[in-house]
């Protein structure tokens, strides 16, 4: 129940490291949906339908090559005017990052 055109720009500047950062814009199908499962609703839909910008970024480097790999990356979502104004929206703007390390045997 609602629209996300995005754009994603992969890198790999050598054997060892690779990058990616992806750009979407969230809107609701109609005004009056909820948003996704998170429940968020404006039954009147006068919240209107732009819930955002989600940004995500990762970054891999083979510590040891085709054995241990390190990746590290991060989402941010910042909320546009349905996130913010409809009636049970919670408010802030989430942020998620980690860290990650994948041994391959």
């Amino acid at each position: 129940n609602f629209v996300s055109p995005g754009v994603r720009l992969e890198v790999k500047p050598n054997s060892r490291w690779d990058a990616m950062v992806f750009y979407r814009a969230l809107y609701l199908d109609e005004a009056t949906d909820s948003f996704a499962s998170t429940g968020v609703r404006d039954a009147t839909g006068a919240s209107g339908d732009f819930a955002g910008h989600q940004i995500e970024a990762r970054a891999r480097y083979w510590v040891i090559p085709k054995s241990t790999r390190l990746e590290f990356g991060f989402a941010k979502l910042a909320t546009g005017e349905f996130l913010e104004d409809a009636p049970n929206a919670t408010g802030g703007e989430p942020l998620f990052g980690y860290v990650e390390i994948n041994q391959s045997f």
